[in-house]
């Protein structure tokens, strides 16, 4: 059990180095055609910064139970991590 685990943690990583890579280039093709860049948080009537609830990303929490990790962990730790990667919720899991 400890082995399939491992195994499943690994390929999460490589998932999330994969989501990673994808994510700089995304960003790279972002800035050279001049988009925006996306905020996570809005100022309210009085100029105060209020961060807005993130909502875990379903693609990567089907993955993650996918590896056999429970929906409820999974989406703790997706907002954990701010839906980062698939990896990054895997490692914010064991800290769970």
């Amino acid at each position: 059990m400890y082995k399939e685990t491992a195994e499943k943690v690994e390929d999460a990583k490589k998932q999330a180095r994969a989501d990673k890579k994808a994510t700089e280039k995304a960003e790279k093709t972002d800035k050279k055609v001049g988009a925006a860049p996306k905020k996570s948080s809005s100022k309210d009537d009085k100029g105060q910064t209020e961060e807005k609830e993130i909502e875990p990303n379903l693609e990567y929490l089907w993955q993650l139970k996918d590896m056999g990790f429970p929906e409820d962990l999974g989406k703790r730790a997706l907002i954990k991590v701010k839906n980062e990667s698939v990896a990054a919720a895997v490692e914010a899991v064991v800290a769970l």
